[in-house]
């Protein structure tokens, strides 16, 4: 289970945006659902690129993010000599991060 504990002590402060952007970018590849955002059948090269803080809200129990996530496709291919090529991607996550646990959930927008 991924906790976002610096995010959660940064909360209702203005640092964070930055936190946030900068645990997203630090999670191990496979942690987001970004292969679920693949366009072209490839499988997704080291997590996010780039992350961008679009909206949060905040209820009794946990705080709601909307996050820009950037990152890059690899595609194989037939064997031509461009093979394999990558392709940049964006796609929108939803981050949910209990407040008396700092435990993170994601998913796909």
């Amino acid at each position: 289970m991924t906790k976002l504990t610096e995010v959660l002590a940064d909360w209702g402060t203005n640092r964070f945006a930055q936190t946030i952007k900068r645990e997203i970018l630090a999670l191990p590849p496979g942690t987001l659902p970004l292969q679920r955002a693949v366009t072209q059948g490839g499988i997704v090269q080291d997590g996010a690129t780039d992350a961008t803080l679009l909206a949060f809200e905040e209820d009794d129990q946990a705080i709601h993010c909307r996050l820009g996530i950037f990152f890059t496709e690899t595609v194989g291919g037939c064997s031509c000599g461009d093979e394999p090529f990558t392709t940049e991607h964006y796609c929108e996550i939803r981050l949910h991060i209990d407040k008396a646990s700092a435990a993170a959930d994601f998913s796909l927008v």
